[in-house]
C-alpha cells in the first residue's frame, strides 16, 4: 500500500472512532455506564410482573421518554408467553438506580402522551 492511502485510512478510522465514542457518551441511557439505567428499569419491571402475576417476562423493550441530567423516565414494554406485547410500565431512574415506577399498564398505553402526568408522579420538573 502506498503511504498516502495508509494516512487516509488512519484518518478515516480515527474519525469513525471519535463519532462512535461521542455516540456512546451521549446515548439516551446515559452514556458511559448509562446502560445501567436501562438494566435497572428492566430488572424492576421483571420484578413487578413476577410479583403481580407470578410469570417472568420473556422479552423487554425499553426507551427513554424523558431525560434530565442523570434522571430518566424509561418506558418498558414486556411480553409474556405469546408474541404480543402484554403490558408496559414507566420507570423512574436516577443514574443506574430505580427510584420508582408506575403501576402496570396495557401494552398500548402511550406514556409519551402522558409525559406530564409521569413527571408529576415522580416530582420532576
Amino acid at each position: 500500500m502506498n503511504t498516502g492511502i495508509k494516512k487516509s485510512a488512519k484518518k478515516i478510522l480515527l474519525i469513525i472512532s471519535i463519532v462512535l465514542l461521542i455516540g456512546v457518551l451521549f446515548s439516551d441511557f446515559g452514556g458511559i455506564g448509562g446502560s445501567g439505567a436501562k438494566e435497572s428499569a428492566e430488572k424492576s419491571v421483571k420484578q413487578i410482573v413476577y410479583t403481580n402475576w407470578g410469570i417472568i417476562p420473556t422479552d423487554l423493550k425499553s426507551s427513554v421518554i424523558y431525560k434530565s441530567g442523570k434522571e430518566r423516565l424509561i418506558e418498558v414494554r414486556f411480553k409474556l408467553d405469546s408474541n404480543d406485547w402484554a403490558g408496559s410500565c414507566c420507570v423512574y431512574t436516577n443514574g443506574d438506580i430505580t427510584a420508582g415506577s408506575t403501576k402496570l399498564m396495557s401494552a398500548d398505553y402511550d406514556f409519551e402522551e402522558h409525559i406530564e402526568e409521569c413527571k408529576a408522579l415522580f416530582a420532576l420538573s
